[in-house]
């Protein structure tokens, strides 16, 4: 069976790929999660981010643990996001899958100023942002706000610090 992962963007996609493409490679990554009741739950891991499908498509996987959780909370999770460029709509579209949390969601992405914002619903049909920020070559930020008000109101579910941990293919 051949790979579905390849080493780099498929030739002719332009400067589009980069969005996503510069995340490709190996990081460790910090994680917060703020749950209604006030608690903070801290986590770490690591996100592995290729290409796949012949270079049109960046996907991502991690894979973490979490330090305090709570009674209910899951002590350790995944996630998977494959994410590819759509011309017809000058975006990225993205379905997201979290397992342990029975999760998928779909996502549209631009970037926005220096910042790359993810737009979507989560399964409760509240709006979700997934936003990357103080983006560099060896790191970011992400964040992911929910509003349950129709954007009227933002609340900050998570937070993540990468640091890269070997350099992109």
């Amino acid at each position: 069976m051949r790979s579905i992962e390849v080493d780099a963007p498929r030739s002719g996609f332009g400067e589009k790929l980069k969005l996503f493409g510069q995340f490709v490679g190996n990081w460790k990554y910090e994680t917060q999660y703020f749950l209604p009741d006030g608690t903070t739950v801290n986590g770490e891991g690591e996100i592995h981010f290729g290409w796949i499908l012949g270079g049109t498509a960046v996907q991502d996987t991690m894979e973490g643990n979490i330090r305090n959780p709570p009674p209910g909370f899951p002590k350790s999770g995944n996630f998977t996001g494959v994410r590819f460029y759509d011309p017809t709509i000058d975006a990225w579209q993205i379905v997201a899958i979290a397992p342990s949390s029975r999760a998928v969601q779909r996502f549209t992405a631009r970037q926005v100023s220096d910042e790359i914002i993810l737009e979507g619903k989560n399964d409760q049909g509240f709006i979700e942002h997934w936003i990357f920020s103080e983006i560099t070559h060896d790191s970011w930020h992400w964040r992911a706000l929910e509003s349950r008000d129709n954007g009227k109101t933002w609340h900050l579910d998570q937070r993540i610090w990468a640091v890269r941990i070997s350099p992109e293919k």
